[in-house]
């Protein structure tokens, strides 16, 4: 959650932040898969992966696309991130760090 946003992911393939304040959908974001990771805001770039086995990093106000990663199978889990670094795993069998 950030500026009164909760951000989750959903089996419909969609990225949802919420405004906590009204509880009304901001902003959705489609991936073409459903999404079992929670998403991981780090600054002011939302990440999240989807089983569609991309990586992607979303402005966390509006929910525009800044980059996607692909990986070569479904990404399951949630990112972490640490020391500007993102990490994500995928079904592949790799771990990917990434510049946040």
């Amino acid at each position: 959650m950030l500026d009164g946003l909760l951000f989750a992911g959903s089996a419909d393939g969609n990225i949802y932040a919420i405004d906590v304040h009204t509880a009304k959908e901001t902003w959705r974001f489609k991936t073409d898969h459903q999404v079992n990771g929670s998403p991981v805001v780090y600054k002011d770039a939302l990440y999240c992966g989807s089983v569609d086995g991309n990586l992607y990093c979303l402005e966390h106000r509006t929910g525009r696309l800044r980059w996607k990663f692909a990986t070569k199978g479904p990404i399951t889990g949630a990112p972490l991130i640490y020391d500007d670094i993102v990490y994500t795993g995928s079904i592949d069998h790799f771990l990917y760090a990434l510049l946040a």
